[in-house]
């Protein structure tokens, strides 16, 4: 998998999620598109990139503006995950898991679905432990925790409800460095 994010907008469909991002629908020909958008049955709109960046809490906090938003980053290279909720621009809770430490870090309340899954997953990693297995089933308890909430996870392409039609986007254009002046003279200043 290596390294991905995605943020889950709750009662925002697809025409107003393309709008607050400044996104559109990829073209055919775009090769490597780094964004899909997907509406789930469930009242929640997903958009998955593969920059683990992308769903930092400064954009979760300016994206929650008037709705509830979720944030799942993962990164399999070195073992980390994060689940972040933030309501009307703010944290509402959040759940970071880091190897390094062997357990998740909470802050603010999370759903009450968090306690099972964590005392799932700690007996499971308890039970691998026993045969001297490297899983780290701690690692899951974000991305099941963002599962819970949402009914997405990023590494599934089934679910109760059925399979997610997610499809490419084209993201605005970066501004171009130099400034306004150096854009409209087309070279750098």
């Amino acid at each position: 998998m290596g390294s991905i994010s995605w943020i889950g907008f709750k009662d925002a469909g697809r025409a107003e999620c393309l709008d607050m991002l400044g996104m559109s629908p990829a073209l055919r020909n775009e090769r490597d598109p780094r964004f899909y958008l997907a509406e789930l049955p469930t009242g929640w709109t997903i958009l998955f990139s593969q920059d683990y960046a992308f769903a930092s809490e400064r954009r979760l906090r300016s994206l929650s503006n008037g709705r509830a938003v979720l944030g799942l980053q993962a990164s399999e290279t070195v073992m980390c995950s994060t689940a972040t909720f933030f309501e009307h621009g703010r944290q509402v809770w959040r759940v970071d898991y880091d190897c390094e430490f062997g357990h998740p870090e909470v802050a603010g309340t999370p759903p009450a679905e968090y306690r099972a899954i964590y005392e799932r997953l700690t007996a499971e990693q308890e039970a691998s432990d026993i045969t001297d297995s490297e899983v780290d089933f701690i690692f899951e308890t974000p991305i099941e925790l963002a599962l819970a909430v949402t009914g997405f996870r990023h590494d599934r392409s089934e679910f109760d409800w059925g399979a997610p039609a997610f499809h490419a986007l084209q993201a605005p254009a970066a501004p171009r460095p130099g400034g306004l002046f150096a854009h409209l003279l087309g070279r750098r200043l």
